[in-house]
Order: structure tokens, then sequence, then C-alpha cells
């Protein structure tokens, strides 16, 4: 992933200068650590977008912190993980209920070049894949051929997924998550 925007940035709905909370020259980054699996998740939020960094709100009932209390419960680090998302802008809240927007399907279609960078730059022991809408994302990359067998899809961590199945994600072995 490149620390400014490139050429498949060129049509994004969240170039620099299109969004309030858009910087010039910094789509958020992969979080690369050296654990073997990679976890990807829908978009930042306001917080990530803003310290630069992925899944990292401090809000009680955000993703990062159920994905933090995991950890604890499974005994593992967040350095044991690198951390990407789908789409590297923050997409925007909505007017209407104040949650992060999904993001645009052309802002996916122009971070699919980012994102099979961050899953092809490491031989990732096992990738997981949070919720639907980065589950299509990481579907439309491998097409007819399909996911590698080294891929796990799970529900969104504040979509109703359990505490039960988010600690068989977050455990070291392929075979222990569904």
């Amino acid at each position: 992933m490149p620390d400014i925007y490139g050429t498949p940035c060129e049509a994004c709905p969240y170039r620099a200068g299109n969004r309030h909370y858009q910087r010039p020259g910094a789509p958020l980054s992969m979080e690369r650590n050296d654990g073997a699996t990679l976890l990807i998740f829908q978009a930042p939020g306001i917080q990530e977008w803003e310290q630069r960094q992925p899944l990292i709100s401090d809000s009680p009932r955000s993703a990062a912190a159920r994905v933090r209390n995991s950890l604890t419960r499974v005994g593992r680090e967040r350095a044991d993980f690198s951390i990407t998302n789908t789409v590297q802008c923050y997409p925007g809240a909505s007017a209407r209920t104040g949650r992060d927007q999904r993001p645009r399907k052309a802002a996916h279609e122009c971070c699919s070049a980012w994102l099979l960078q961050d899953i092809e730059q490491h031989n990732w022991e096992k990738i997981v894949v949070f919720g639907a809408v980065a589950k299509a994302a990481v579907r439309s990359l491998f097409g007819d051929d399909g996911c590698p067998g080294n891929v796990v899809f799970v529900k969104h961590p504040s979509g109703g997924l359990t505490n039960e199945d988010l600690d068989d994600a977050l455990k070291e072995d392929v075979d222990d998550a569904h």
C-alpha cells in the first residue's frame, strides 16, 4: 500500500479534496506486523482516519474494542496480526444515524488494487475477513477461481459476531476458525 494516492485512486469518490476528512496524499495503509495472520475490515472509522492507524477506536462498542477484548481472552497480541481495510479512506458518517457509512462501490473498485497488494505481499497463514462488505470485496478479487483456503469469513465484530466466533477467528490455527 503506497503512502500517497496513486493511479487507482484517480476515480475514487474519496480522493483528496473530495471529502471533508480527506487529507491530500494520505490514504490509510496496512498496519504490517510480524504475525502470519491478516485481518481485513471494511473501512477506517473517524478515529482510525485521524490517527492514521486501523482498528484503534476507543469506543467500548467498536469493532476495535471487541477485537482487543478477544485478544485478551485468547492470549494473543495486536502485534500477532497485520490489519488492513477493503477501502483505505474514511467514507464519512451518515447524517441520519451518525454511524460510519458503507464505502461506495467506486471506492471498493479503486482500492481493490491496494487490497490485492496487501493480500499478495506476504504468504499469510490465515486471512480473517470481517463482515459482509469486506467479504464481497475479497471475493471479487478472486472471481471464479474462488478464495484461497486460508481465508476465513466471519461477521463484523459490531454486527452480530459472537465472542466465541470472534475468539475462534483470532486463534492461531486456521482449523480453529469457522
